[in-house]
């Protein structure tokens, strides 16, 4: 295993602006760092974070955030439970911190939730105050039109459809069905299964598969025919 130097740009761009950090499930991640970083650097920025998770301690880095708020007066956090209060949206973010859009802004969490957010800055006209940080690969826009094809389970009567373009992963979420996965973006291999038959496009390279028994990523693997899979 080779490791490199920490890289990226996902910080804020300026040193005395109003902060906020928007986060849900392991998205906190990056936040919790920041917010250390700051801490340690003594900083009297005025910083939100609003952080989304199931309730309680099932709320990733909770009490770490607590800590810091406590410690740091200028540091404000709203913990937003969604067992009880349901999904963060944008009028939720709005009553929370009424000064959002005056706010340079940094977002990571799930794709549906960082959306949601995206469009919410971009209505505003704050799209450029908001740097958005994703830890897997961000769904594309499925073409309403694409190609539909079946996906069926190997000794089971199950089927379900997936479209071009859409990932096997995904398909099968969307049909009730709760495959492995981890990273979702083809590196970890924790979804990787075995396709039986049928054709199929990695959704990273392009390449099409041969129509016999290979293993796949679901996470990574479009049909382009009916697909038997040994689920």
């Amino acid at each position: 295993m080779r490791l490199s130097q920490a890289q990226g740009v996902f910080a804020p761009q300026g040193t005395s602006q109003k902060l906020l950090l928007l986060s849900a499930g392991s998205g906190v991640t990056p936040m919790l760092s920041l917010l250390q970083q700051l801490a340690n650097e003594e900083s009297e920025r005025d910083i939100v974070i609003v952080h989304c998770g199931h309730a309680g301690n099932d709320i990733i880095f909770a009490e770490e955030l607590r800590q810091l708020a406590s410690q740091c007066p200028q540091l404000k956090l709203f913990l937003h439970e969604t067992k009880n209060h349901g999904h963060l949206d944008k009028q939720k973010i709005a009553a929370l911190v009424p000064d959002w859009n005056e706010r340079e802004t940094l977002l990571c969490g799930p794709d549906g939730f960082m959306q949601m957010v995206e469009a919410m800055y971009a209505e505003a006209g704050r799209s450029a105050y908001l740097q958005s940080e994703s830890f897997g690969r961000r769904a594309a826009p499925i073409d309403p039109n694409a190609a539909e094809h079946l996906v069926s389970r190997e000794n089971t009567e199950q089927v379900f459809t997936v479209m071009s373009g859409q990932s096997l992963l995904e398909g099968a979420e969307a049909a009730g069905l709760q495959p492995k996965f981890g990273c979702r973006r083809g590196i970890c291999r924790s979804c990787q299964c075995k396709k039986l038959s049928g054709t199929v496009t990695n959704l990273l390279t392009g390449q099409v598969s041969g129509p016999g028994e290979e293993l796949i990523q679901l996470c990574i693997s479009t049909p382009q025919s009916a697909v038997e899979l040994a689920l």
